[in-house]
């Protein structure tokens, strides 16, 4: 898919895909740009939703709604790691709405171990780590003390 340049001042609508903090900071920034905003999310209480005259509520599988939200958007954005990639991937490939950053990127940052490694692959440097395929115990050599952060990140309901 293309690249898409947004102008300031163009009146294009940035499509922005849950509709939390970030994405309130987002529609500041737009705004202050001569932008429009448009947005989706699964709460109808989330802060942009009263921000715009494009806000569409549903849950992350409702094509239809998503087509609708896909429609009034001339690009879509997300700040959320937890969207569905099969969310991203309708909106970019069936709807041909760019994504960015697209449904690629969203696969290696939803499974935390894939992450870091591919962090490491550019020359990132991470903090240690070790995947357990099991619940660790406190022994010292598991890396305790430290921080146990589930591998996937889509522990949360969508």
């Amino acid at each position: 898919m293309e690249d898409v340049i947004i102008k300031p001042g163009s009146g294009a609508r940035i499509g922005l895909l849950t509709a939390g903090q970030l994405e309130r900071m987002t529609a500041l920034a737009a705004f202050q740009k001569g932008l429009n905003i448009s947005c989706y999310s699964p709460e109808s209480t989330d802060s942009v939703h009263s921000m715009t005259d494009q806000s569409f509520v549903g849950a992350f599988t409702d094509w239809k709604k998503l087509r609708e939200f896909a429609a009034v958007s001339d690009i879509i954005t997300c700040t959320f790691e937890n969207v569905p990639t099969e969310t991203l991937s309708f909106l970019q490939e069936v709807c041909g709405k760019p994504v960015r950053p697209g449904p690629r990127a969203f696969n290696v940052a939803q499974i935390r171990s894939v992450e870091k490694c591919f962090a490491q692959t550019l020359n990132i440097s991470t903090t240690h780590f070790d995947v357990f395929h099991r619940r660790p115990t406190r022994d010292p050599s598991c890396g305790f003390p430290g921080f146990l952060k589930s591998v996937f990140c889509r522990s949360i309901k969508l």
